[in-house]
């Protein structure tokens, strides 16, 4: 169980989870 950035839904509750955005921020 380590937490990957990949698989870490978006704390700014966007649209998609953190593909390329390790900020938090999707990049839309």
């Amino acid at each position: 169980a380590e937490p990957v950035i990949e698989a870490e839904p978006v704390i700014d509750g966007g649209s998609h989870p953190n593909l390329e955005v390790i900020d938090g921020r999707e990049t839309n």
